[in-house]
């Protein structure tokens, strides 16, 4: 950057990496963001004086801020940072299965079971009458009507599932987030501004929606700027040559 004040803008988000702040290793690669955001406040008090108490001295402190990434497009793994719990590896999942009998006696289903559970309805009067009946792997035993559809509720394991779990006991980790942000001079020249948040933590709360209508969902995820043990917040570094 020849002209250390040229005028330039900025249309494009940032991409981000985010480091673990404890260990200090890399976490997740954010090149996926719609919107990339940071905004700081503080707060001000003034000591008055004279006739009219008009402000004379003015004291600031409190500076916070935030950093917030709204994105379309993102990986499981972003589910792990808002929970600060690992992803699990083992799950099971409830599954409805329309099924027609072959004989009198069983039902045989797609997948296998895991654990008992099963519930047997005719497919004309699902969640109606419940028929008795007890289920291993993919065979359901009960009593039933052959060429009839029947519906079946069981639970089946997950080959390889990744499972984001909220609990009680576990919150959000700080993370070190550094980027890199294209601006375009007047002269149409590129300049690459890098921010550095240096100590930022995912807030606890977000919102999750599916719809199937309008636009595709945006996921939201805020953090809260924290100063590091030297009292940095942010930097905003802007390449040069």
């Amino acid at each position: 950057m020849a002209n250390k004040n040229a005028n330039f803008a900025n249309r494009e988000v940032a991409d981000l990496m985010l480091k673990n702040y404890s260990t200090k290793k890399m976490f997740l690669n954010v090149d996926w963001a719609n919107v990339t955001s940071t905004s700081f406040e503080g707060d001000r008090v003034f000591a008055t004086g004279g006739q009219g108490a008009p402000n004379r001295v003015q004291f600031d402190g409190s500076r916070k801020g935030t950093l917030t990434i709204e994105a379309q497009v993102y990986p499981v793994k972003v589910f792990q940072m808002l929970s600060g719990n690992d992803l699990g590896t083992t799950a099971n999942f409830l599954k409805r299965e329309k099924v027609t009998a072959a004989d009198t006696a069983k039902l045989t289903l797609s997948e296998a079971a895991a654990g008992d559970y099963v519930q047997v309805f005719k497919a004309d009067d699902d969640l109606g009458d419940e028929l008795t009946a007890t289920v291993s792997e993919k065979e359901v035993t009960v009593t039933v009507e052959s060429g009839v559809d029947y519906i079946v509720y069981y639970y089946k394991k997950s080959a390889k599932p990744q499972v984001v779990h909220l609990d009680s006991k576990h919150f959000p980790k700080a993370y070190r987030v550094e980027g890199s942000i294209p601006y375009k001079t007047e002269d149409d020249v590129i300049i690459e501004a890098h921010p550095i948040w240096y100590k930022a933590v995912p807030q606890a709360g977000f919102e999750l929606s599916w719809q199937n209508t309008g636009d595709p969902v945006s996921l939201t995820m805020t953090f809260d700027v924290l100063a590091d043990a030297d009292g940095n917040m942010f930097d905003l570094v802007f390449d040069g040559e």
